[in-house]
């Protein structure tokens, strides 16, 4: 919150005159932040399949990003995870 104060230029107190709470002010730029990096993982990995038709490459790096995101919510509610049917799972995809 310190660095959307500084960076605004505003003080603490003015910064709640335009956001409710500090979960609006900073959800907004996390998402954006957030959605550019998934797209830039999404990119790195179909550029990790040359020999995949482009359509293809985009679709197995979607699968991945979608197996990562289940794996970590997962993990974020059990802790004990095991990832051996995830990176089969991973595997399977990148060879299809």
């Amino acid at each position: 919150m310190t660095d959307l104060v500084e960076a605004s230029g505003l003080s603490v107190g003015a910064i709640y005159r335009y956001f409710e709470s500090k979960d609006q002010a900073v959800s907004p730029p996390l998402a954006t932040l957030v959605r550019s990096q998934v797209e830039d993982l999404r990119a790195g990995i179909a550029a990790l399949l040359p020999d995949h038709e482009p359509a293809k490459a985009e679709a197995a790096a979607e699968a991945f990003v979608t197996l990562c995101h289940g794996y970590g919510q997962q993990l974020a509610v059990r802790g004990d995870l095991d990832p051996a049917p995830y990176a089969a799972a991973l595997l399977a995809i990148i060879d299809s």
